[in-house]
């Protein structure tokens, strides 16, 4: 098995030394918009809500929402608190100070329900 991931990789970075860096990119960003799709769908689900019992959305938006690649932090936070829940933004340094990984809060429970 481990013969193989090694073909595997040497082969991959084979192809990508001939392709242009658009083309090698093209599905990390389908990827990245996929996962959003499914953590926005699995947060609702979660809490046990159908598209249409989304409050402040109609089930159409939400299904335009869940179906986006980017959206405005403003529409992902009332998706939030339309399904009950807040939302926490952090900053993760990878390097931090001293090669300690440090994580800051740069906005908390934006959207709890009752604000």
């Amino acid at each position: 098995m481990k013969k193989t991931k090694k073909v595997s990789r040497e082969a991959l970075k084979s192809m990508e030394s001939v392709m242009s860096k658009k083309i090698i990119e093209r599905p990390d960003r389908k990827a990245q918009k996929e996962v959003l799709q499914i953590r926005l769908a699995e947060l609702r689900k979660l809490q046990k809500l159908t598209q249409s019992q989304v409050k402040g959305f109609s089930q159409v938006d939400v299904s335009r929402l869940e179906g986006r690649d980017d959206m405005k932090l403003s529409t992902l936070i009332k998706y939030v608190r339309g399904l009950g829940a807040d939302l926490q933004i952090k900053a993760r340094l990878k390097d931090g100070h001293d090669g300690v990984e440090e994580e800051i809060t740069l906005v908390g429970a934006v959207g709890a329900v009752g604000e």
